[in-house]
């Protein structure tokens, strides 16, 4: 049997040489300086994993480190993601063991001092705590096997960032932070949406935030450096979600006339909307869209041909669900194969980086491909996932894969399973393909 190599000299060795270099650590009001390191790693490495580009990378540490000086909460909960990243690419041998104790220490430091800050009418609502809830959110959602937890974090986030906006709370020297903020929860906020391939405990709500009017397409497409997106493509996502809700609302209340009338808007809708999109996508090969302001004039030529590739994979992610949620096309329409096998093109020609790059992306969009593959696109997508695992190390690829494979045993290939799946247990309320 092969013996592996015990890398706990090389984690030691990385240890040191990050002591020895004098970095943001040495500004911060630690409880224990051997946490020290984890600061300086998150700032080095693991920032990485939640940013698309260096731009972004190095505004989102800028905000942690000015603001995580004056609330530890969100340096505990930021030095909590470094070291979760660190131990996500560590072997378990005692270096590893060393590694969990930091991380069981850090992560009680960070919900301690949360709670602390909640319970202080001076911090409850301040910029700080929110980004706390979403940073706890993030560890949970890339690190944690499990992940039943981020959705209360997201929540609590949601609720103090409401009551922030409700307020306009305006806090001159977070301005950085608010960015961050607005990153963070704007990606989570999407994902929540996205429709489940399964039912959901929550319960949909006819609301007045609904849209009335259709999405206004922009002349040149602009990608939103955060979600790898053009624009006035998430008008769209919003209407796919409230289709969703409003198709919801007529089959579980089992109101006849409100039903056919519901149908009847969803799929008149539904269907303005694929022309919008193909219109979008049109518009994007005549003329290539431009990267957003934040990032204008900060990509080289193939960095920003990646951005463009993950907006036309979003553009094959809501044509999906439009077909198969608006229209209530099969799995087998020739629409819906063809944006399946589209993503699954996309996604292996996209080159693959742990972080900086918008490939990051990719997990989500393999989900809802392979939530309506068949044949030789599943196997596409199982090596295109367990890829993604292997090069960012984020747990959200690796569960995503298993819901997939859950999903694949219930309905397989020659089965007939119509327009949508047979009645599953499997959980989806606290589950993202993050």
């Amino acid at each position: 049997m092969l013996q592996m190599q015990d890398p706990a000299p090389e984690v030691r060795r990385e240890e040191a040489e990050l002591l020895e270099v004098p970095g943001y650590s040495a500004f911060m009001p630690l409880k224990d300086p051997s946490h020290a390191i984890f600061l300086d790693y998150f700032v080095r490495d693991a920032s990485a994993a939640i940013c698309c580009h260096e731009t972004i990378q190095q505004d989102t540490c800028n905000a942690v480190v000015s603001v995580g000086s004056a609330f530890p909460s969100l340096l505990y909960s930021t030095l909590l993601f470094g070291a979760l990243h660190k131990a996500s690419n560590t072997h378990r041998d005692i270096g590893r063991q060393q590694l969990d104790i930091r991380i069981m220490e850090l992560r009680a430091s960070a919900l301690s001092l949360l709670q602390a800050d909640l319970h202080d009418p001076g911090h409850a609502n301040s910029a700080a705590v929110i980004a706390t809830t979403l940073m706890l959110a993030n560890c949970e959602l890339h690190f944690d096997p499990d992940a039943s937890f981020w959705r209360r974090h997201f929540e609590c986030a949601s609720l103090l960032l409401a009551d922030a906006r409700r307020r306009e709370s305006d806090e001159p020297d977070t301005i950085g932070l608010w960015r961050l903020i607005n990153r963070l929860f704007s990606l989570l906020e999407f994902l929540v949406s996205l429709p489940a391939p399964g039912p959901s405990k929550s319960m949909p709500v006819v609301s007045k935030a609904y849209p009335e009017e259709l999405p206004f397409v922009e002349s040149v497409g602009v990608i939103d450096g955060n979600l790898a997106c053009s624009q006035d493509l998430l008008g769209v996502f919003t209407w796919i979600t409230a289709l969703q809700d409003m198709r919801r609302y007529s089959q579980d209340f089992d109101a006849l006339e409100l039903g056919q009338l519901s149908d009847h808007y969803v799929a008149v809708n539904a269907s303005e909307l694929v022309r919008i999109v193909r219109f979008m996508m049109a518009r994007d090969e005549a003329t290539p869209a431009i990267l957003s302001d934040e990032l204008a004039g900060q990509c080289d030529e193939s960095q920003t041909e990646a951005f463009r590739m993950a907006n036309c994979v979003a553009h094959h992610i809501a044509l999906i669900f439009l077909h198969r949620c608006g229209l209530e096309l099969d799995r087998e329409a020739d629409a819906v194969k063809s944006s399946v096998a589209s993503i699954v093109q996309l996604a292996d020609a996209m080159p693959k980086h742990s972080g900086l790059h918008p490939s990051i992306v990719l997990t989500t969009a393999l989900f809802v491909a392979g939530c309506e593959a068949i044949g030789r696109a599943r196997s596409d997508i199982r090596s295109l996932l367990q890829g993604q695992y292997e090069i960012t190390r984020n747990q959200s690829a690796k569960r995503t894969l298993q819901q997939l494979e859950r999903l694949w045993e219930l309905a397989p290939d020659d089965s007939n399973t119509g327009t949508s799946w047979p009645p599953t247990s499997i959980a989806w309320d606290d589950f993202v393909p993050y």
